[in-house]
């Protein structure tokens, strides 16, 4: 994502979540079935733990349903789960 921050044509300042929802809008970081480390698993309880999951599907630009090995899905945006 760096790179391609950095290859966009200079302007006026732009804000963060609209650099990311233009780069996500191209992009599919995690594709269906990939498997993740999500932060904080099912319940978001342990924010600092990463627990490992399956992508399920893109729900929006900057979303995606998890399913964790007991079978649960989750809703995460592209702050939580890592490839």
């Amino acid at each position: 994502m760096e790179q391609w921050v950095n290859a966009a044509p200079q302007g006026g300042a732009t804000p963060l979540e609209e650099t990311v929802s233009e780069y996500l809008g191209s992009h599919n970081p995690f594709p269906d079935g990939s498997r993740v480390e999500v932060l904080g698993g099912l319940h978001r309880d342990a924010p600092t733990a990463w627990v490992p999951a399956t992508i399920v599907e893109r729900t929006a630009v900057d979303e995606w349903t998890v399913e964790f090995d007991d079978g649960d899905q989750a809703w995460r945006d592209h702050h939580e789960p890592a490839a």
